[in-house]
């Protein structure tokens, strides 16, 4: 199984829920859309995305030597969750309903900032419990 540095998927994720963040505080809506575009070109080009090429090629070479690794499939199914979150909150919200949206944005955004954060990677979660219901 190919690993891939941890840092560049949670830096993404990091963007991302800032982007939220930035909505929340200013009360601007269009933010969880454009969160969903960098949701998703993370998802659609896992390593090439512009936001991992940015950590890898800018600010990783300034960083320590990463210790930290996971399994490129946890990696993308991480990124797929914070888009497909994020794609029912554009679509709620284009239907109307910006409380309902911003509910549903604020759940994504929680996920993003624990899996940024290290302290839970969803889908590495998902991934363990379902192993352990498969035995």
């Amino acid at each position: 199984m190919r690993l891939v540095d941890a840092r560049a998927g949670r830096f993404e994720q990091a963007i991302v829920v800032v982007v939220l963040l930035a909505g929340f505080v200013f009360q601007q809506a269009w933010s969880i859309p454009i969160a969903g575009v960098v949701a998703g070109l993370g998802a659609a080009m896992a390593e090439r995305s512009p936001l991992q090429r940015f950590w890898t090629e800018i600010i990783a070479p300034h960083r320590p030597a990463g210790t930290n690794f996971e399994p490129a499939p946890i990696a993308q199914i991480q990124a797929f969750l914070l888009f497909v979150g994020l794609v029912v909150a554009t679509l709620v919200f284009l239907a109307g309903s910006v409380t309902l949206a911003s509910i549903v944005a604020t759940v994504v955004a929680l996920v993003g900032a624990f899996g940024a954060t290290g302290v839970v990677n969803a889908a590495a979660e998902i991934r363990r419990r379902s192993s352990r219901h498969e035995r």
